[in-house]
């Protein structure tokens, strides 16, 4: 670093004299003493700032083209040096190429195209205002269109229920994408518009092409380049991190994109050039009654979209939905409480900090060697609530709709219990919350499954308001519509652009010490939060009724969110932690979650022995696969990959039970819930759908379990496959799931 500062210093100088050495060799010293032990991104920036000095000294004067063309070669050799870098944990010789020798490179190649092109009085191109009102009218209108209605419309038309869902409502909808094109409108018809009748007349001409050039860039950068990024979610995040970074990181699609900005460019000059102006307009107007089509087509499916959408729930609401579920005073309850990913091996954890809550979950056993068959909801979900019959093997070997195959997983334990005179409900049904299973909506089998006397009682998202969640609600649509803004023009951005704009998912909105929460995250947190911190204020205490079932889906320990210690409570700004003892981020989330989902159902048992129907209830928790996001202290590496994202919770406590909670070490699965909670309630108990007894018996030579658990497809749904994946890696345990060598490989057989 120093010596290439003194060899600047020496060509900079080109002098004998002494004194004029002192001041740059004296700042030479200073930084060799004053950096020496910076860290190493400061070194680097200042050598490459020297480097960039020694250049513009040799070269700048006398030689400007050649200094140019050096500084581009070493930009591109950096960057192609860079994407070889992947262990460092920042781009720092991307930072020092963009922060040095690119705007020299820009500024040089601009000034000198102008000062060739414009300002030689033979070269000089004007243009009468009408023709730049007209063609900037027209450009703005173009690029409003795109960001405004084409981009997000195409949005929110892809997954239109998701959104609705997980956006409240169709007015959320409606008023972020108003807010959206008015933000929008008023970029480019307010404030770039005074920015061009402010410039100079001479600079009018300048700016028109630039801005007209930007239009074409945008539109085809929206059309042509990265739009195969992978799946995108509720977030505007996309899942796989590896194939964004590897796209727009790509330097081959980088150069290709910036030389289709450099074509545009010259194109549109040499239209201006040779006064082909009006063929230009005439251009301009045929794109931007195109992006009308497209638009009007947009707002025709959107609104389709709406009237289906507000059809299916007010049908929903007017026929099946309550505000409160029933439990029996005489009675007896059975009652199943669904926690989506709760990892099994994290519950001592949870007892050892707050003893306490033994004495809370008085009468229940823990079964730590439990497993279930899948490590997501959409297979992981459907043996709780329909046994043995409904694993993913049995499943794919039935040759009917896997549509079909689930809702009817999901529907047989509340029937069967409706059907021996038991006043069934379901809290919360699943398709509310887990935005993965939103086949609901459209399909056509529901009312075989959904008859009328199961009632229905909907708290996810309905009852923010009454959990001290203040104001909240705006802060997260106001989130969610300042990422809709950004991906906008992420969307029409060149690609080095997309990929500073997505900031791995931040969209430039995150700043520092901010809680790095997504949308989706934050919006699920509080929906489930609320459902479970208000199960006592809507539950009604019936002493008419006889017997009743309830099935209560909740989805918070899946979310990863921090809580305020030591009650684990929500709080606007989260000022203590606790201790982390798990030394990773995503697994201290987890316990947060995890820990608070325990507390909140500690709260709806003490609010059943209040109300004296402890004793007469039958409780089971469980949860439909672990959580593979989680490190627990004291597992091998065996276990954290094998054990962990397969072993479910599961909690039971039978009628008259009072003792301390218990540990159990039987081998169980998430299947055995539809015998445990029928088992002496409901004689020679049956699925009502197929007519088969339902049995714990196919566990007892152990169970398979499918490991790979990633590959997702909403189109399974509509075929009778259930395992995607080509060659399945397929595991077999039995007893000990904790022994390794309990666990065994398996051949997978497709179904005939």
């Amino acid at each position: 670093m120093t010596i290439i500062n003194i060899i600047s210093c020496e060509l900079y100088i080109n002098t004998k004299d002494f004194k004029s050495r002192i001041q740059p060799y004296g700042l030479a010293l200073f930084f060799l003493v004053f950096l020496y032990d910076s860290p190493s991104a400061l070194v680097l920036y200042w050598t490459f700032n020297n480097l960039f000095s020694l250049l513009k000294n040799k070269y700048l004067d006398s030689n400007p083209k050649k200094f140019t063309w050096i500084l581009l070669i070493l930009s591109i050799l950096v960057f192609y040096i860079d994407g070889f870098i992947k262990h460092l944990s920042f781009n720092y010789l991307t930072s020092v190429v963009i922060s040095i020798f690119f705007p020299y490179i820009i500024l040089f190649v601009i000034l000198k195209f102008i000062k060739d092109n414009f300002f030689k009085e033979k070269k000089i191109i004007s243009l009468s205002n009408k023709y730049i009102i007209m063609i900037f009218s027209f450009s703005a209108l173009g690029l409003l269109l795109l960001q405004s209605f084409i981009i997000p419309l195409g949005l929110f038309n892809s997954d239109f229920p998701l959104f609705a869902l997980e956006l409240d409502s169709v007015s959320n909808i409606k008023n972020i994408l108003i807010k959206n094109s008015a933000t929008l409108f008023g970029l480019y018809f307010i404030w770039i518009s005074v920015s061009l009748f402010l410039v100079k007349k001479e600079y009018k001409s300048c700016f028109i092409i630039g801005f007209l050039s930007l239009f074409g860039f945008s539109l085809l950068n929206y059309l042509f380049f990265c739009n195969k990024l992978g799946i995108l979610d509720i977030d505007l995040v996309f899942q796989s991190y590896s194939q964004v970074e590897e796209t727009l990181g790509n330097i081959f699609y980088q150069i290709l994109n910036g030389l289709v900005f450099v074509v545009i460019v010259v194109i549109t000059y040499n239209v201006f050039k040779k006064s082909l102006i009006k063929q230009m307009i005439y251009v301009l107007v045929t794109i931007v009654l195109s992006e009308i089509i497209v638009t009007t087509m947009n707002i025709l499916e959107f609104r389709q979209n709406i009237n289906f959408f507000e059809n299916y729930n007010n049908a929903l609401n007017q026929s099946k939905l309550v505000y409160k579920f029933d439990l029996s005073k005489k009675g007896k309850n059975v009652i199943i409480i669904f926690l989506d990913r709760f990892a099994g091996g994290i519950l001592p954890f949870i007892f050892d900090e707050k003893p306490e809550l033994k004495n809370i979950y008085s009468g229940f056993v823990f079964y730590p060697n439990t497993v279930s068959f899948y490590g997501s909801t959409v297979l992981g979900y459907p043996p709780i609530t329909g046994g043995y019959e409904y694993t993913p093997y049995v499943m794919d070997k039935d040759k009917r709709l896997f549509q079909e195959k689930w809702l009817e997983s999901t529907m047989m334990l509340p029937t069967l219990f409706k059907n021996n005179n038991y006043c069934s409900t379901i809290v919360d049904p699943i398709d509310y919350f887990d935005y993965n299973i939103q086949f609901f909506i459209k399909n056509n089998n529901q009312n075989k499954y959904n008859p009328n006397d199961i009632k229905y009682v909907k708290m996810v998202g309905n009852y923010n308001s009454l959990s001290a969640k203040g104001n909240h609600e705006n802060y997260l649509l106001s989130f969610f519509s300042k990422r809709l803004y950004m991906y906008t023009f992420f969307k029409i951005s060149s690609n080095y652009l997309k990929k500073v704009i997505y900031e791995e998912g931040k969209y430039m909105l995150i700043r520092k010490n901010d809680l790095d929460n997504d949308y989706q995250s934050e919006k699920t947190f509080f929906n489930t939060y609320s459902a479970l911190s208000l199960l006592e204020n809507k539950t009604n205490i019936n002493s008419d009724l006889s017997n009743t079932f309830t099935l209560i889906n909740n989805e918070l320990p899946h979310i990863m969110h921090f809580l305020q210690y030591p009650n684990y409570e929500y709080s606007e700004k989260i000022t203590d932690t606790g201790i982390d003892t798990f030394n990773d981020d995503k697994s201290f989330k987890s316990y947060h979650t995890a820990m608070a989902s325990v507390l909140l159902v500690g709260k709806f048992l003490d609010f059943l022995k209040r109300n004296e129907v402890y004793d007469n209830s039958r409780i089971i928790i469980v949860s439909d696969h672990g959580n593979r996001f989680l490190n627990i202290p004291g597992y091998s590496k065996f276990q954290t990959s094998n054990i962990t994202p397969f072993n479910p919770l599961l909690m039971v406590k039978d009628f008259n039970q009072h003792s301390e909670i218990k540990k159990d070490e039987t081998f169980m699965t998430n299947a055995d819930v539809p015998y445990i909670a029928t088992n002496n309630l409901i004689d020679n108990a049956k699925n009502p759908f197929t007519g088969e007894k339902i049995s714990i018996a196919e566990k007892s030579n152990g169970i398979d379990i499918y490991m790979d658990f990633n590959f997702w497809n909403s189109s399974q749904f509509k075929s009778s496959r259930v395992i995607l994946d080509k060659n399945p890696k397929i595991k077999h345990v039995k007893s000990d799931i904790f022994n390794e060598s309990n666990w065994s490989d398996v051949e997978y057989t497709e179904k005939d």
